[in-house]
């Protein structure tokens, strides 16, 4: 996946977590109407999900090209005897 599709997958779940943000806060306290019910369980089942694996995906590449790697605690370290 290039950089600009990581963005692109990104971006996309950021302005539909905004919309459906900006439609629940318009619903004045009361319950949501089964259509917007559904539409945040779908962007939970999907749209969340596919976002936040772009992040951590682009996170990932940035570290890498900056030279850090993923450090592994040991068990000492951690309490663990």
């Amino acid at each position: 996946m290039t950089e600009e599709e990581l963005n692109r997958e990104i971006r996309l779940g950021m302005d539909d977590w905004c919309d459906l943000l900006d439609d629940l806060l318009n619903t004045g306290g009361m319950l949501p109407s089964r259509d917007l019910a559904s539409r945040v369980v779908s962007f939970f089942e999907d749209g969340y999900w596919r976002a936040e694996d772009a992040r951590v995906e682009a996170l990932r590449r940035q570290m890498t090209a900056n030279g850090l790697r993923r450090c592994r605690m040991s068990g000492r370290s951690r309490g663990i005897r």
